[in-house]
C-alpha cells in the first residue's frame, strides 16, 4: 500500500543556479515519501500567495530523461509565477525502485507517485486545491494525460510531445479537463498521429480541447518554438485555472 507522509516545507536557494527571479519566486524543495521512497517536489510560488489568499498550481512532470539540465522546465516555471500560478516539478522517478524507470512497463507505477504528488500538492496551505493543472513534456505528457482520465482534482493539462498511454482503456474515459496539446510535426521520438489520436478521444468524450501542431519541429522544441510554446502554456493556464 502507498503512504504518504508530508515534509516541512523547506526553503532552499534556487534562484541562482535555476535562473529564479528571487524577487518575484519564493523557492524551495518539498518532499513526500511513497512505499518509503522519499520523493522530491521543486517548489516555486508567488511572493503573494499565502493561507488567506491560496493560488492556483500546476504539477510539472518531466520526460524520460528526468529533469536534466532543467533547461526545458525551468522557464514554464518561471513564467508560470509571474502569472501568479505556483509551479512544482515532481521527481516522480524518485517513487520508482526499478531499474528502467521510464519503461512503459511501469506506466501503473509512475501515474500512482503523481496521484500522491497531486494529494501533496493539493493540501499545501498556499495553493487552491480546486485549481490545480498539470503539464508533462515527453513521457510526462502521457503521465498526465493518463492522470487526467480519472483524477476530478485535475482541472487543466499541457501535453507537449507525449499522447495517451495504451495502457488506458479508451472506452472508460467519461470525461477530461481542458487540454493543450503541443507537438512537433517531424517527432521522431512520439510521432504525432499519437496527439492526433489524444485529441480524436479528447473530441468523443466532449472536452475542451486545443491542438497545435509545429511544422518542421522535432521532439524537443527549438528556438522561438519553444518560446511560443511557453507562452501558449501561460495564457491556457491563465484562461483556466486563473477563472477568480
Amino acid at each position: 500500500m502507498t503512504g504518504l507522509i508530508f515534509s516541512v516545507f523547506l526553503l532552499v536557494p534556487l534562484s541562482e543556479s535555476h535562473g529564479f527571479n528571487a524577487a518575484q519566486v519564493v523557492n524551495g524543495m518539498g518532499s513526500f515519501k511513497v512505499e518509503g521512497r522519499n520523493v522530491r517536489i521543486d517548489m516555486a510560488l508567488p511572493e503573494g500567495a499565502r493561507p488567506d489568499a491560496p493560488v492556483p498550481a500546476v504539477a510539472v512532470l518531466h520526460g524520460a530523461s528526468g529533469l536534466g539540465s532543467g533547461s526545458l522546465f525551468y522557464p514554464i516555471v518561471e513564467q508560470l509565477v509571474d502569472e501568479g500560478i505556483a509551479a512544482f516539478i515532481v521527481h516522480y522517478f524518485d517513487g520508482l525502485s526499478v531499474a528502467n524507470k521510464a519503461s512503459p512497463a511501469y506506466f501503473r507505477q509512475r501515474d500512482r507517485v503523481v496521484g500522491e504528488a497531486l494529494e501533496y500538492i493539493a493540501k499545501l496551505p498556499k495553493v487552491d486545491e480546486e485549481r490545480i493543472g498539470v503539464y508533462g513534456f515527453s513521457l510526462g505528457a502521457f503521465q498526465a494525460l493518463g492522470r487526467a482520465t480519472q483524477d476530478e482534482r485535475i482541472k487543466a493539462v499541457v501535453a507537449v510531445g507525449g499522447g495517451l498511454s495504451w495502457d488506458i482503456d479508451r472506452s472508460r474515459i467519461q470525461s477530461m479537463p481542458p487540454t493543450l496539446i503541443l507537438h512537433g510535426g517531424r517527432d521522431s521520438v512520439v510521432p504525432v498521429g499519437r496527439a492526433h489520436e489524444a485529441a480524436k478521444v479528447l473530441k468523443t468524450v466532449g472536452a475542451n480541447y486545443e491542438l497545435q501542431i509545429y511544422d518542421g519541429q522535432a521532439h524537443t522544441l527549438r528556438g522561438d518554438t519553444f518560446d511560443d510554446s511557453l507562452q501558449r502554456t501561460s495564457n491556457f493556464f491563465l484562461r483556466t485555472l486563473k477563472f477568480r
